[in-house]
């Protein structure tokens, strides 16, 4: 009888609305400066609507990159508007759409990660949502110019050591 109980209150529980932690809109990357570089440098991706460095994910192809900063500037004006009009981070907010798009500026600051070099696309995810990609290229590490370490080359083979390899 017991079972039941735990049962049908457990059962109980799903016919009740939820409601979600977040709101899920439309996450927009909309450029990479720069849009090629070497794993561990730095690049700032404008991006919308940006929250917080804790819940913000980069990746680099399938690779996660370090979030290193998260900034809006000059978004007051932007977030009184949409804050009167009753207007979400994700709602489209006709009385507010000009205003925060010629003013306010978001972006997200990252660490390439170590990855092969070539061609990768970059997106953002964030309690919004999934954003749309970006292309990236991953440059590959160029010669420093530095003496190489290993011995010369003389141009001649291997003397022989006289040892007899083992089968």
């Amino acid at each position: 009888m017991r079972t039941l109980f735990l049962l049908l209150a457990i059962l109980s529980g799903c016919d009740e609305a939820t409601n979600p932690l977040a709101q899920r809109c439309d996450v927009y990357l909309s450029a990479l400066a720069p849009d090629a570089a070497l794993p561990g440098s730095q690049v700032l991706a404008h991006a919308r609507p940006v929250t917080t460095t804790w819940d913000t994910v980069i990746y680099v192809g399938s690779t996660t990159a370090k979030v290193d900063a998260l900034t809006r500037t000059d978004c007051t004006a932007c977030d009184s508007c949409r804050a009167e009009e009753n207007c979400s981070n994700c709602d489209a907010c006709k009385a507010c759409d000009d205003e925060c798009r010629d003013t306010c500026v978001e972006t997200v600051q990252f660490t390439v990660p170590e990855v092969t070099a070539g061609k990768h696309s970059v997106s953002m995810v964030n309690q919004h949502g999934h954003s749309t990609s970006l292309p990236f290229t991953v440059l590959d590490s160029p010669d420093t110019g530095g003496e190489d370490t290993a011995p010369p080359d003389s141009g001649e083979p291997p003397a022989d050591s006289g040892d007899i390899p083992s089968p």
